[in-house]
This record gives structure tokens, C-alpha cells and sequence, in this order.
């Protein structure tokens, strides 16, 4: 005959294991969570993609150079007979005479994570009078064909040294 007190530890003891299996399945179905950057890293990404384009607004196409880690390959590109090795010139050539807008940074309207150490960026830039820059249809394009874009997804990432460097280039306007 059973004894009373075992009953209720048998008891006690299916209803923890039931209970533990129970958590265990809740967690069987779930990716791992991939570790977060540090807090401090999207605003030093975002610090890194403002400085680049403030630097470029700025026409200092030097410090731009140091805070740029994006391909030179439009540049080179759009410059063939320019030196490839002189990137502040390929920068100021962007800016200056082959249609990139180098305008600062407006607001940030999102932040995604996007790697280990890279964050998007959708923003806005800045005209002169401080409007925001929209890019509207070109090349006999109407706004039904090609909406106006006052959007535009900015890059940064961490470079070998753990600095974070801008990935992309202004918008381009023909």
C-alpha cells in the first residue's frame, strides 16, 4: 500500500519535470540571440558617417579620406585619367565637378543593426538653407516613374583597427 507523504512527492516530482519540460520546449524553437554591440557603438558609427559628410560639405577631403572606409571605385570611375592613389582628390573631383551632393547629415530616421560592428543609417541630408535635400526625377523621367527621394541608407562599420569608417558615398545627381 502506498504510503501518503510518497504520493505527494511523486506527485510534486511529475508536476517539475512537466513544468521543465514545458520550458525547455518553449526554448527549442528559438534562434540564439546574437550578442548586442555595446550601447555606446550606433552612436559612434552614426558620429563617424556625420563626420564624414560634414567633412565633405566642408571641403576637407583630407580628413574625409580618414573617416571614409568605402570603395573609390565610382570615383575612379568617373575619373579615369586621376591619379586612383590620390583619394582626397578623387573625393574633392565627387563633390566638385561629377554630380555627388556633399551636404550634411540631417536626421537619422532609423538604426538597424546589420553585422557585427555595421549599422544602416536611413537619413536625410541637408541643403544649404537647411531644407532637406530631395532628389527628384532626372533624365526625362517624370515623378510618377521616379518618385522624389528625400531617404537615403548610410553605412558605417568597424575597419581592422575597430574605428568605425562610412561606407557609402553622397547621393549623385547627372
Amino acid at each position: 500500500m502506498p504510503v501518503k507523504g510518497n504520493n505527494i512527492t511523486h506527485k510534486y516530482c511529475l508536476g517539475l519535470c512537466l513544468l521543465t519540460l514545458l520550458l525547455l520546449a518553449g526554448c527549442l524553437g528559438q534562434a540564439p540571440e546574437k550578442p548586442a554591440d555595446p550601447p555606446d557603438q550606433a552612436a559612434q558609427a552614426e558620429a563617424a558617417a556625420r563626420d564624414f559628410f560634414d567633412a565633405l560639405h566642408q571641403g576637407d577631403y583630407q580628413n574625409a579620406v580618414e573617416i571614409y572606409g568605402g570603395s573609390y571605385d565610382v570615383l575612379t570611375g568617373m575619373n579615369p585619367d586621376f591619379d586612383p592613389e590620390d583619394r582626397s582628390g578623387l573625393l574633392a573631383q565627387g563633390c566638385e565637378f561629377n554630380g555627388l551632393v556633399c551636404m550634411r547629415m540631417g536626421d537619422v530616421l532609423s538604426t538597424e543593426r546589420t553585422g557585427e560592428g555595421e549599422y544602416t543609417f536611413t537619413v536625410q541630408f541637408l541643403r544649404e538653407d537647411g531644407e532637406v535635400f530631395v532628389l527628384g526625377p532626372c533624365c526625362g523621367e517624370d515623378e510618377t516613374s521616379m518618385p522624389p527621394v528625400s531617404e537615403f541608407q548610410v553605412r558605417a562599420a568597424r575597419d581592422g583597427s575597430k574605428e568605425f569608417k562610412a561606407l557609402d558615398l553622397p547621393p549623385y545627381v547627372p
